[in-house]
């Protein structure tokens, strides 16, 4: 059988004295509501909520009555018998609350497979990509930091980040221990992209595929991590092996030397002249009959008396010989040119 709740918490009493017409009255005269009357031998039964029954318990005492409670119903009685066990579950939901909130934060960064002496460099740039003690797990770049990571130091051949929940791991193989490494087979590593393109077909036989079909891939990312997780934190290094064939754009420049014919003034000018008057010429040297391959420049002037222009103007040609030559340009000519 299922116990019904009251939402509403209410005090069940009753109170004995001689005056209770006297008390009631000054109740209801400030406003204070009593359910379920009843009167048996001067004594007063009656129910009111739970922030009146102080109030009531008060004025009773003005006329020297005693109140006594009965019962109380309702939710803020049932909630404060378990005040113990809702503390308890307080606390349980909010250390919860508390796990949850931490495990978006970095809180442990571990460097593997690295002796050399570049640790606190190498945590700085970390650092840097959003990688840092107490940093949102959320915010951390994991590929730009391989990519400076590589640019910095000259030393790592492979290097992969992995951030997992609220720790970050920085896997790092040097070059001196590739070298020292006789089955290049078997050393860890990543395929990285050496053109930017998008991925049209992949085939993955070792490592953890991070690009998928149909993604687009800038230079120097990690397609293939040579870290593999098998689902349950147990992180192992390999040798990715995979193939990968990307559609990427490439411009490819050819220059040669080109023949072009060209157009050289030469020394061989020839000059005519004529007087403008009233709209009339009237030549003053003798006309140039032939204008072929020449090129003309006008010029013409007004004439002045003590500044003052006359009514006539002197026009020269200037007829200039020119010739057509056959050239070869070289690239570096043609960007002289431009």
């Amino acid at each position: 059988m299922i116990k019904s709740i009251h939402i509403v918490s209410t005090v069940k009493f009753y109170a004995i004295g001689f005056y209770n017409e006297e008390f009631l009255s000054e109740l209801i005269s400030i406003g204070i509501k009593i359910r379920e009357i009843q009167v048996e031998n001067n004594v007063l039964y009656g129910t009111a909520k739970r922030k009146d029954y102080k109030i009531i318990a008060r004025t009773a005492r003005k006329y020297n009555t005693k109140t006594k409670v009965l019962e109380r119903k309702g939710i803020y009685y049932k909630l404060k018998k378990q005040n113990k066990k809702i503390g308890i579950i307080y606390g349980i939901a909010l250390g919860l609350i508390i796990i949850l909130i931490m495990q978006n934060f970095l809180w442990k960064i571990q460097i593997h497979n690295y002796s050399g002496n570049a640790r606190s460099l190498i945590l700085e740039i970390c650092k840097d990509c959003g990688i840092g003690l107490g940093n949102l797990s959320s915010k951390a770049d994991d590929k730009k930091a391989e990519i400076l990571l590589k640019k910095s130091l000259s030393e790592i051949s492979w290097v992969n980040v992995e951030i997992n929940g609220s720790r970050a791991d920085i896997y790092i193989q040097t070059s001196e221990e590739i070298n020292k490494n006789k089955n290049s087979l078997k050393t860890p590593c990543n395929i990285i992209a050496d053109k930017t393109g998008i991925i049209v077909e992949t085939e993955v036989y070792s490592g953890t595929l991070l690009y998928k079909k149909g993604s687009a891939v800038s230079k120097g990312n990690i397609i293939v991590s040579g870290v593999v997780n098998d689902g349950a934190n147990n992180i192992s290094l390999t040798h990715a092996n995979a193939k990968i064939i990307a559609n990427f754009n490439e411009n490819v420049e050819f220059r040669q030397e080109y023949v072009t014919n060209e157009i050289v003034n030469t020394d061989q000018k020839e000059i005519e002249k004529e007087l403008k008057l009233f709209g009339f010429v009237i030549p003053l040297t003798d006309r140039i009959e032939d204008t072929l391959n020449k090129i003309c420049a006008e010029e013409t002037n007004i004439c002045k008396i003590f500044g003052i222009e006359m009514p006539w103007m002197i026009k020269t040609n200037t007829y200039t010989a020119y010739k057509t030559i056959t050239v070869t340009r070289t690239v570096d000519d043609a960007m002289s040119k431009n």
